[in-house]
């Protein structure tokens, strides 16, 4: 509550503000965004967003999606903004090329719901019990007095149910629920969200959905699977349209972790991390090799060739099955 409140004072003092989030943005992430970005206009200040990575296409349709800027390279004037906001964002590496406009804005606040978050910001408001940085911003809005429009409900609940996977996940409170039932008296139809997101598959999303479930391959409890950069530029698919196809390994009956391994060019390559068993602690693992999330949802980039990374990585995980 305390650092909520300073952020709120600090809010109402100033004018300008730059507002952006992590590399590969998704739901809670641009959600999250926006509802903040919106929510300073309806107080009477000026914001921008700017971001690495574009909007994936299945959020265009929300509120001002079309409003996020894309940074290319170059110079920020940083000294235009009163302040730098960053969402959902564990460290400024996270933010990719827009990290090194951190240490020279006048003042940044950074709200967040991932344990390892390494407090980077001058105001660092961490919550790790926050099913995600929607439910902290909408806990926000009514600490600073703003009435929630349509416009703020939708974006609340759409960054909620992407990082709660519609409630299913372990991450799903009271307090989630008494947020969305709030939301939903503004208007929100659930059945429309869930088709904007999730029934709009493009052709390519599916064929490399089928390419992923070719790979499978389980070890033990463990369920995983590798795309290349071929398969992507075979299927003409994005890599945003892997979104989730980790989640349907998960599915799997007696697996207690699934990965995926994403080869990207300059021979990285991106692990995601599931877990299905409450002892087993994914976030601990991806911060092995320096990255991070959450305890059941995590992930990492290592430098590597895929079969090597995938021997590491595996076993890594295996070891902690054995502690299990």
């Amino acid at each position: 509550m305390k650092m909520k409140t300073e952020i709120k004072k600090t809010i109402q003092s100033l004018d300008r503000f730059l507002i952006t989030t992590h590399i590969n943005p998704e739901g809670d992430a641009i959600g999250s965004q926006l509802f903040i970005c919106r929510m300073l206009k309806k107080m009477g200040k000026r914001c921008k967003m700017l971001n690495c990575d574009p909007v994936p296409p299945n959020l265009n349709f929300l509120p001002g999606a079309d409003k996020i800027g894309l940074y290319r390279g170059g110079n920020v004037d940083i000294d235009k903004f009163d302040a730098f906001i960053i969402l959902d964002c564990a460290d400024a590496e996270r933010l990719g090329a827009l990290g090194r406009f951190v240490s020279s804005a006048r003042k940044t606040i950074n709200i967040d719901h991932h344990p390892s978050n390494s407090m980077f910001a001058d105001l660092n408001w961490i919550d790790p019990s926050a099913s995600s940085v929607g439910e902290m911003a909408y806990a926000l809005m009514e600490h600073c007095g703003v009435k929630p429009d349509y416009g703020l409900s939708l974006l609340a609940y759409v960054a909620i149910v992407t990082d709660t996977g519609s409630f299913r996940h372990s991450n799903t409170t009271f307090v989630t629920h008494k947020t969305a039932s709030a939301l939903l008296k503004n208007g929100i139809k659930p059945d429309q969200v869930y088709s904007r997101l999730y029934e709009n598959n493009s052709l390519s999303r599916l064929q490399i959905t089928g390419i992923g479930f070719s790979n499978l391959k389980i070890e033990d409890s463990i369920i995983w699977s590798q795309i290349r950069p071929d398969d992507l530029k075979r299927t003409g698919a994005a890599e945003d349209e892997l979104e989730g196809f980790i989640d349907m390994l998960k599915t799997v009956q007696n697996i207690k972790v699934a990965i995926v391994f994403q080869e990207q060019a300059g021979g990285i390559i991106k692990v995601s991390f599931r877990s299905k068993d409450k002892k087993i602690d994914v976030d601990k693992i991806a911060s092995v090799f320096g990255g991070g999330g959450h305890k059941m949802a995590s992930g990492c980039k290592i430098k590597g060739s895929l079969d090597t990374v995938k021997v590491k990585v595996l076993t890594e995980v295996k070891k902690n099955l054995k502690k299990d």
